[in-house]
């Protein structure tokens, strides 16, 4: 499920920083990776370096398990937003409003699975494992960085994770996408990640240290598809970390 490394960085506090490598499970529900995930962040818990985690999270929204038709009648049977959804589309007024509002749940969680979710009306379950990165803390009571500052974005689009991870002019540039996507209409996803702990103990919180802070996130979609094949079906992704402390950091150093 993973790779963990630490690499020897010496303008670093700690003169190290850990770099985590993960691919989570495609062929399972958003749930079991959340476990995944829950499982990872206990391992590395007690890490005090700098630490980037990256990969592959598999982040379609969708429940890929593998299927028969008894697992499918049997995941309706005993889900029970399944049947609150359709007693709302067939028997009660909101229905109209649940129909007409498809295009614009559409558009909700398009390329964003950090997108908010609401059961039934806003569904989507992928968000439940970003909230737990998100209100991680290691044991140094440190944080991933969740600011998204547009100052440190190519494009000055700010929100969740966009100094992390490239932002599009809605949701995130897909880091997946079928050979046919019919002009992005179908099979485009955001499945790969970067998570980046610097130091900082508020997620969200301004004012904080920009030391090791993910900066200008970068999807290489273009260098990906310049041969007819495509290099790869997941592009290359890339981030900047400063390793020196920049001239405004407010941080206690700390010794290796």
């Amino acid at each position: 499920m993973a790779l963990i490394a630490d690499v020897e960085i010496p303008e670093l506090p700690t003169g190290e920083a850990t770099i985590v490598a993960t691919h989570l499970e495609n062929r399972c529900t958003p749930k079991c990776r959340r476990g995944q995930m829950d499982a990872l962040l206990a391992y590395v818990k007690d890490e005090r370096n700098p630490l980037v985690m990256a990969g592959d999270l598999n982040t379609t929204g969708k429940n890929n398990t593998p299927t028969s038709v008894r697992n499918e009648i049997m995941s309706r049977v005993t889900d029970y937003q399944f049947w609150i959804g359709q007693t709302v589309s067939y028997f009660h007024p909101l229905g109209i409003y649940k129909f007409a509002l498809f295009p614009v749940h559409y558009l909700h969680g398009y390329n964003d699975p950090t997108a908010f979710h609401v059961p039934i009306f806003w569904d989507n379950r992928e968000r439940s494992l970003f909230k737990t990165v998100e209100k991680f803390r290691f044991a140094d009571e440190r944080s991933f960085d969740f600011r998204g500052d547009p100052a440190r974005t190519l494009e000055q689009r700010g929100r969740t994770l966009a100094d992390s991870n490239e932002r599009a002019t809605k949701g995130f540039v897909p880091t997946y996408a079928f050979a046919r996507d019919y002009g992005g209409l179908v099979g485009r996803f955001k499945l790969d990640w970067f998570f980046v702990k610097p130091f900082i103990q508020n997620p969200r919180g301004s004012g904080q240290s920009d030391w090791f802070a993910p900066h200008f996130p970068i999807t290489m979609r273009e260098l990906n598809e310049s041969v007819a094949d495509r290099i790869s079906d997941h592009p290359p992704m890339t981030v900047d970390l400063p390793l020196t402390e920049p001239a405004n950091a407010e941080i206690v150093s700390e010794q290796p």
